[in-house]
């Protein structure tokens, strides 16, 4: 049982704790790295994860009760870059509760306030474990991720298989790149790089092969053989 009445009442004293944490130096340095997108309360991950920790077992509480979407679209809401952070903290360490609609949540967030620093967690963790937990959603979702006209939702398929290591699925891997290597989009080209680094730490023959094989971008392929010798 939480102490709070309410999700409501939760959130706002997280909300009001960071606050009184915030750094207004840091905060507009955080500002000026993100360009002006997001603000901040200026606080470093160590300290907000420090901070959340505190309400995490209240929030767990509710997430038990079925309150995982509500919980993370209020957190989506507010302004400050940092709620946001929590929510995939949130995200993360609910993940017993999920269920396979869970994917629509997952989908709405990577649509909504899309930047690198959010998305990356959503695609290419949280999407990571979602699918390793109901692989038969990667079947219809992934396609569709693929071919979408949002660039986030491709980059998140690229990306998605980040930590599969040797169960990574090379064939849906290059599925996710092909329609992309021709783009001119910075974060197409980087995710189609990162995600062929990522499994050049399992197979860096095929990686090479991949390279060889099909004409990336100079930077996806810069990207690729990063940890190639």
């Amino acid at each position: 049982m939480s102490k709070y009445k309410s999700v409501e009442d939760c959130l706002q004293a997280l909300y009001l704790h960071l606050k009184r944490s915030g750094n207004a130096s840091l905060a507009e340095g955080m500002q000026q790295y993100m360009k002006g997108q997001f603000v901040y309360f200026g606080i470093q991950a160590p300290n907000r994860k420090k901070i959340l920790a505190e309400y995490k077992p209240d929030l767990i509480a509710f997430i038990k009760q079925g309150y995982l979407e509500p919980i993370l679209l209020q957190l989506w809401e507010y302004d400050e870059r940092e709620m946001q952070y929590c929510a995939l903290e949130l995200m993360v360490s609910g993940k017993k509760y999920w269920t396979p609609g869970t994917i629509d949540l997952i989908e709405r967030l990577i649509l909504s306030k899309s930047w690198w620093d959010t998305v990356d967690h959503l695609g290419g963790k949280i999407s990571g474990l979602y699918f390793n937990q109901f692989p038969n959603e990667r079947k219809t979702r992934i396609p569709s991720w693929i071919h979408h006209t949002n660039m986030w939702l491709n980059r998140s398929a690229i990306i998605h298989q980040l930590g599969y290591k040797e169960k990574t699925d090379i064939n849906l891997l290059l599925a996710c790149i092909t329609p992309h290597i021709q783009s001119k989009e910075f974060f197409h080209r980087k995710a189609i790089g990162w995600a062929l680094r990522q499994y050049s730490r399992t197979n860096p023959q095929k990686v090479i092969d991949i390279v060889h094989s099909i004409p990336l971008a100079p930077l996806s392929k810069k990207e690729a053989l990063r940890l190639i010798k």
